[in-house]
């Protein structure tokens, strides 16, 4: 058998080349994010199929999942399909989610309603895809301010250990708080515009792939929109990048593509179960 030695004893390697990398690191990245989002989508060992598993998130971070449930009327055995939270289950986590439950084919049958809506008019997507496409074309400009903020970031960080210096050395601790506050203030609108740059880096960065996808699925449903296999639907919302947010009485849909950010309003009403009804219907 294999005995692991306890952790004093290992030997380190402190030359990082010691081992030469088979695959770049970039190509291992990619392909981490390739099994993480296989991961995330998998069906596998369902015994039903929902439409929307990998795609609904609740407002608590962790993704709704569907589950099949069984009722008695009048001795005759009933089912229904649901989503619900991961973390609704106490089993599945020590805080346990209350957000709402959804009624499966209801809320897959809202929400594809809004993706044909848009996949009736592939005229509008490649026109939207042009647009992104202009976008992209900015990423230089967005980089080079990233690399300046990330410089004045540092800067600020100099900054305050000057600040700190001086005030063991002076004691003016007036001119201390107004110092740090005033310092506080700029790296978080610094950081704030980090983040807004590094997604929309990342944003346009996905536009090649995206697209190709995007046009794939519309070249694919506008002869037979309404004939699309379960699999067709599931590969539409991956090319779209469909997102179901679920807040309390809110239902949200969200995609890469003319989709903005739309309310299921007249849905949401009869897609959401209260958590005090019993009844599966």
């Amino acid at each position: 058998g294999v005995v692991w030695k306890p952790k004093e004893e290992w030997l380190e390697i402190p030359n990082p080349n010691a081992t030469p990398a088979i695959i770049s690191q970039e190509l291992f990245d990619a392909a981490q994010a390739i099994l993480k989002r296989n991961k995330e989508l998998s069906t596998r060992n369902a015994k039903c199929q929902y439409l929307l598993s990998g795609y609904i998130f609740c407002r608590c971070g962790a993704r709704y999942q569907g589950y099949l449930k069984k009722w008695k009327d009048n001795g005759k055995p009933n089912s229904q399909r649901w989503y619900r939270c991961g973390k609704s289950q106490s089993i599945a986590s020590p805080e346990r989610c209350l957000n709402r439950q959804l009624h499966a084919p209801k809320t897959e049958q809202a929400v594809w309603q809004q993706i044909e809506t848009m996949l009736a008019k592939p005229e509008i997507v490649l026109t939207a895809l042009e647009i992104r496409a202009n976008e992209a074309n900015q990423i230089e400009p967005l980089q080079s301010r990233l690399e300046q903020i990330e410089t004045q970031l540092e800067n600020r960080q100099k900054q305050k250990e000057r600040i700190w210096r001086a005030f063991e050395l002076t004691g003016d601790e007036g001119s201390f708080k107004q110092d740090i506050e005033r310092l506080a203030r700029e790296i978080t609108s610094l950081e704030n515009e980090k983040l807004e740059l590094e997604h929309k880096i990342e944003s346009h960065q996905q536009y090649e792939i995206d697209a190709e996808r995007i046009k794939e699925a519309c070249q694919l449903f506008s002869t037979n929109l309404k004939g699309l296999t379960y699999e067709e639907k599931r590969f539409a919302l991956e090319a779209l990048q469909i997102r179901v947010l679920v807040d309390g009485e809110s239902l949200k849909l969200e995609g890469v593509i003319s989709l903005g950010e739309q309310t299921i309003v007249s849905s949401a009403s009869r897609l959401l179960k209260p958590r005090w009804q019993k009844s599966p219907l």
